[in-house]
């Protein structure tokens, strides 16, 4: 039994919905493309009970899924679709993230950029390691965004001392 899973949406909406309906640990998704993001919102509207628990875009995948204008209005929809936990990254001027709690905008952490291969995915996995560290939300976000940096300053797309930046 996993702790929780991590998928994308390199998946098909089916599979993506499956996961929905039958995995009990929390369920981590990335958007991957404005393209492929419409798949986790198609499995989401589909689903018999659906809940996400965190559910990573970035602004631009975030407003073509829901047709929005705003972060803020793009959160929302994802909320009242069953996403517990939303991350809108917003490039160089940080992320967005929100529940039906609370929200935040965090600024992106200052570094010279050097690569910007990666650095999404960096952020997703920063997430789940304070996540697996029983770190709560918005805190989260927070670890993405040092792993985002991390991934930012290093010419490679996962730089090697990820591990170390996160202890």
């Amino acid at each position: 039994m996993s702790e929780f899973i991590v998928a994308d949406t390199n998946l098909t909406e089916d599979s993506i919905r499956w996961l929905m309906e039958n995995v009990t640990a929390p369920l981590f998704i990335d958007g991957v493309s404005s393209t492929k993001a419409h798949r986790v919102v198609n499995a989401l509207r589909k689903c018999k009970l659906p809940y996400l628990h965190s559910l990573k875009l970035n602004l631009k995948e975030a407003l073509a899924v829901t047709q929005t204008t705003t972060y803020a209005e793009a959160a929302q929809v994802l909320l009242n679709l069953g996403v517990a936990h939303v991350y809108i990254t917003l490039s160089g001027e940080g992320v967005y993230c929100r529940n039906t709690a609370e929200e935040w905008l965090f600024p992106a952490l200052p570094g010279e950029i050097v690569n910007t291969t990666g650095a999404g995915d960096a952020f997703l996995a920063g997430v789940v390691y304070a996540h697996a560290k029983g770190i709560n939300f918005p805190q989260t976000a927070q670890y993405g965004l040092m792993a985002a940096r991390a991934t930012l300053m290093s010419p490679k797309a996962v730089n090697p001392e990820i591990a170390n930046i996160l202890l």
